[in-house]
């Protein structure tokens, strides 16, 4: 069985995947640290044989390159001390990054997990293009022998971190969970109904501005799918818009958390943030949930 020679630990974004170096010369990056990467949930069965189960979806597969066939299988080997792992070609992440990005410029991603998926994807290929020709020079001048040992790692998160800037996560895990906590839903992390877009927009957007969700989806139209290109939230100012949005946000999951049902939330949040042009906060209390015999 091949032996890791070398090991470590590199950083993409948030996740830090374990890589090696074989001694036949391949790199590894560990097996589930491929979801990492990719920003998935790692799971163990496929739906096709012999494939990943990060790009075994229907959709992707008229997007598969001949390249990353060659490289999608798991590769068994042990550490120094005899421990058996499994890894993927390090290769395999910009080679699936590619597959996600091919796939959603042709239209044919439509999930939000996959979507998701392809931001990543796109931020990633982005960013390992601009330390490759950093490394490319480093090593045509000799430089790579002085430059200290984690300067590729560091300029790779500065391009990652400045991509992500745009994209960085502004709603909360909480806020969706709240939302399916007091729609008595059963909580899924990539599955959510349509209507929850439909709820973001009338206690978010609806009760920060007047016509804002129009101007929104002015600047951020929707394709024969439903889909938008960015989110919705990227679009706001950074000084102005983005602040007052986190900060309603923060009002907002407070409100969820002190409630136990949708209707009495949605009582509370039209009492302390009414829409705007709207009378909510005029609401006689015997409208509260919470004093109906």
């Amino acid at each position: 069985m091949l032996v890791s020679e070398y090991t470590g630990t590199m950083k993409i974004a948030d996740a830090e995947l374990e890589c090696a170096v074989l001694s036949d010369g391949r790199r590894i990056i560990k097996h589930s640290d491929v979801f990492k990467a990719l920003g998935r949930e790692v799971r163990g069965n496929a739906r096709l044989p012999d494939t990943p189960s990060f790009m075994d979806a229907k959709n992707l597969q008229p997007f598969i390159s001949d390249e990353l066939n060659e490289v999608k299988e798991k590769i068994l080997y042990q550490d120094e001390n005899g421990k058996s792992f499994q890894g993927f070609d390090a290769i395999i992440i910009p080679l699936v990054c590619e597959l996600y990005i091919l796939a959603d410029e042709a239209g044919a991603v439509t999930y939000k997990n996959q979507k998701d998926t392809a931001m990543q994807a796109s931020i990633i290929i982005r960013s390992l293009a601009k330390v490759g020709i950093v490394a490319l020079v480093d090593e045509a001048t000799g430089y790579q022998n002085i430059r200290k040992a984690e300067a590729l790692q560091e300029i790779l998160n500065f391009y990652i971190t400045k991509d992500l800037l745009a994209w960085t996560k502004t709603f909360p895990d909480e806020f969706y969970e709240q939302i399916f906590r007091l729609k008595d839903w059963k909580w899924s992390t990539f599955n959510r109904p349509g209507v929850v877009g439909t709820y973001t927009n009338d206690i978010v957007y609806d009760r920060m501005a007047v016509g804002l969700v129009n101007e929104l989806k002015a600047l951020n139209p929707r394709d024969e799918k439903g889909l938008a290109k960015h989110r919705d939230h990227q679009h706001l100012s950074e000084n102005q818009g983005r602040k007052a949005l986190e900060m309603h946000l923060h009002a907002v999951i407070g409100l969820m958390r002190a409630s136990d049902n949708w209707e009495e939330f949605m009582y509370s949040v039209n009492k302390a943030y009414p829409k705007k042009g709207s009378i909510g906060d005029l609401f006689p209390e015997t409208l509260n949930p919470k004093n109906r015999g």
